[in-house]
């Protein structure tokens, strides 16, 4: 009877593994491996030499990944990368160890930032050192990197719980697509596709993750539709990377660094290999590879389909022959009467078929082997490539392509100098209606831990503060204006600010209201304090609300019913908008209201 009670449980794991293992085997997932499609290059390519990294991943410095840049590094390395692109969350620019580029075991490590915002996340590559917290609205964010001379690229553009919602108008870049969104897309969406994800990762996690990279993400169509030639208003030039967005073991110790590095990666083409470069300054190999990401003159590929370590895409004058002068992704190219012809291949023939797409539509496609296709018509070029062979998942037909190469822009000369429109710097603040520095009610305020003190100035007040070198929510100095009663400020457009400081800085202008019932409302826009006195204009739209405590932002708009009973203004420091320990002093030399309506709000 024990014997019984034995062989029955028994048998049903032995079942139950047969089960499975006919299963992996059936699908083509049992062993699977990444094949190398193509011909690996013998030296230096037309465009140069290949370095495939992985960018966008995660380190303990986050809080919310378990990896050291010294375990990371070693996985790279384990895989054949040349560079990796971390990017943790760092509050108001602080980090737990320095945040230069180093070479660590041969991998070129570089350090860039993802910034949490009120419409999304941003990943910020190649900015410069900086002590302040970068938005916290996408338009904000956006001008502080380009301030900061690096690239703005939207992290996770379809994630379920923080898409982006600041439209692709005005960054350098989005992510196409997105690893960590896609594995957050299975977990969360049909059991059937989770459960085959589940029963696959022991057999072969590249097969798992090929599963997870299927769907086509959105925002591949919203790129095109930005990118393209004849878009309204303008044409832009924006870039992709590959976002692997790891941060080490998750659900059930899936996936580790290697897999999900592994994965998806975007290579760039630089002028030495990384042989040559690793015995070199660091900074030089990163600000290589960081200007060839901004630029957009890079390739990714879902290698879970398998490596392509020849594939190249250039176009040439077709009357220069082959010794034309190669162009390659990123590259605008000024249209004019003359032909040119486009060249994309993996080094060698295969099982793949290779697409050329003009301006989002498909335009020439070869089986197999290298693609050639010659035009007088301008438009903006990608190539997208996908596999005939392997298992179920991404790079077939229908799904998110195996290999997508940014585009080559080629454009007439008045399309390109439209396509290089930035973002236009804010106006001055506008003259102020009623200056509220010369009213009373001004004093400094802090917590216990931090130190805050006014002294007047010829003109203004000079607010010196001190933080201590802690995060916590509690933790501020601030300088307020506090009326007798309340204030009614409906009758104005905003507040004007000019500002000063020897380093650039972020405070957040605070106002405090009193809503329909009584209750004290709290409504902040963060504004910019830089080297040289600055004048800003402050719209009552522009303000968002928060919520007590930790609740961040909630929805609301500061309307008339808020302004008609102001209890307050501060201009606030905290160390998630500054640096931990900073201490300095911000003139304070206009502050009031502009734009009243009535005369009867300028008597008052």
């Amino acid at each position: 009877m024990r014997a019984r009670w034995v062989a029955i449980p028994l048998l049903a794991v032995l079942v139950t593994v047969a089960l499975w293992g006919g299963w992996v085997w059936g699908a083509g997932v049992l062993g699977y491996v990444p094949p190398v499609r193509g011909a690996a290059p013998a030296g230096e390519m037309s465009l140069g030499w290949p370095w495939r990294g992985a960018v966008h991943v995660h380190t303990v410095a986050s809080g919310d990944a378990t990896g050291t840049v010294g375990e990371i590094a070693a996985a790279a390395k384990a895989i054949g990368l040349d560079f990796v692109v971390l990017s943790d969350h760092i509050r108001a620019g602080r980090a737990e160890e320095p945040r230069r580029p180093r070479w660590v075991d041969g991998v070129l490590i570089l350090f860039a930032e993802e910034t949490s915002l009120d419409e999304g996340h941003l990943l910020s590559i190649g900015t410069q050192s900086h002590r302040y917290a970068m938005g916290p609205t996408a338009r904000q964010a956006i001008t502080d990197v380009r301030r900061l001379g690096g690239a703005a690229i939207v992290a996770h553009p379809e994630a379920i719980r923080n898409a982006w919602r600041g439209g692709y108008n005005t960054v350098d870049g989005l992510e196409i697509p997105n690893l960590a969104g896609a594995l957050e897309r299975l977990v969360d969406g049909a059991w059937a596709p989770l459960a085959r994800a589940a029963l696959a990762y022991p057999a072969s996690p590249a097969a798992t993750l090929l599963l997870a990279l299927t769907e086509v993400p959105a925002s591949l169509a919203a790129w095109d539709q930005h990118t393209a030639s004849d878009a309204a208003p303008w044409p832009r030039r924006l870039s992709i990377v590959g976002g692997v967005d790891a941060h080490g073991p998750q659900f059930l110790g899936m996936p580790t660094y290697e897999h999900a590095m592994g994965a998806l990666t975007t290579t760039v083409w630089l002028e030495r290999s990384r042989e040559e470069s690793s015995g070199g300054d660091a900074r030089v190999a990163a600000l290589r590879v960081e200007e060839a990401l901004g630029r957009g003159e890079s390739v990714v590929i879902v290698e879970a389909a398998g490596k392509a370590p020849g594939f190249e895409f250039t176009v040439r004058r077709a009357d220069a022959g082959r010794g034309g002068r190669p162009i390659g992704p990123g590259a605008a190219v000024a249209m004019a009467d003359s032909e040119w012809t486009f060249t994309a291949g993996l080094g060698g023939a295969g099982s793949y078929r290779i697409e050329l797409v003009r301006d989002g539509e498909p335009i020439a496609s070869r089986e197999g082997d290298d693609l050639q296709y010659s035009t007088r018509q301008a438009g903006t070029y990608r190539v997208q490539v996908f596999r005939t062979d392997g298992p179920a998942g991404a790079g077939r037909d229908g799904s998110m392509p195996w290999i997508l190469s940014n585009p080559v822009y080629l454009w007439p000369r008045q399309v390109i100098a439209e396509g290089r429109r930035f973002m236009v710097p804010p106006p001055p603040g506008p003259p102020i209606t009623r200056s509220l520095l010369a009213q009373p009610g001004w004093a400094a305020e802090s917590d216990e831990r931090s130190m805050s003190a006014l002294g007047p100035l010829s003109e203004g007040l000079r607010w010196q503060f001190r933080i201590p070198r802690q995060e916590q929510q509690n933790i501020h100095s601030a300088v307020a204006w506090r009326p007798d009663g309340s204030a009614d400020w409906s009758s104005f457009n905003g507040l004007s600010l000019r500002l000063g400081s020897e380093r650039e800085w972020r405070v957040a202008l605070q106002l405090w209201s009193r809503d329909v019932t009584g209750q004290q409302t709290t409504w902040e826009r963060v504004v910019a304090v830089l080297p040289s006195i600055s004048s800003t204009g402050v719209v009552w739209s522009s303000f968002r609300r928060l919520g007590p405590g930790d609740e961040g932002v909630i929805e609301g708009t500061l309307g008339d019913n808020e302004l008609s009973s102001v209890v307050g203004m501060a201009l606030i420091v905290t160390p998630y908008l500054i640096r931990p320990g900073a201490e300095t002093s911000i003139d304070v030399l206009e502050f009031g209201l502009f734009g009243a309506a009535t005369e009867s709000a300028l008597a008052e």
